[in-house]
């Protein structure tokens, strides 16, 4: 458990500090070799916690770009190991989103409620 709540909180500080991480060569194309987080990203890459910014090719790592709430739902899910998203269609607003099944496995998992208390049928 102390495990999932360090990979929690260094995902959650990469976000909040705007962090701009890059990913070692042979993962994503746009990022310098040299990089000082090459390992910190290839290991994130490897343990498919991270897949890329460029769908369906994802050989990009996209680092001067800000992380979505929705994008922050996937990773937290993919390093977490979550699996059950309590039937889906747990918010209003995210019905078009690509990231719906693990908001809803977030919102599952007690980690997010929503972000219009007292109702809380939105993700925002």
């Amino acid at each position: 458990m102390l495990t999932r709540r360090l990979v929690l909180v260094l995902l959650g500080t990469m976000v909040l500090l705007g962090v701009a991480l890059a990913a070692a060569a042979g993962w994503f194309t746009d990022v310098d070799d040299a990089n000082e987080f090459s390992a910190d990203i290839e290991w994130l890459a490897a343990q498919d916690i991270t897949r890329g910014c460029n769908p369906p090719t994802n050989d990009q790592f996209c680092p001067t770009n800000p992380v979505t709430r929705e994008q922050m739902a996937a990773f937290l899910v993919r390093a977490l190991d979550l699996t059950d998203n309590g039937g889906g269609n747990t918010f209003t607003d995210d019905n078009d989103s690509i990231f719906e099944n693990d908001i809803a496995k977030l919102a599952t998992a007690g980690i997010t409620k929503g972000c219009n208390p007292p109702t809380n049928d939105r993700f925002c």
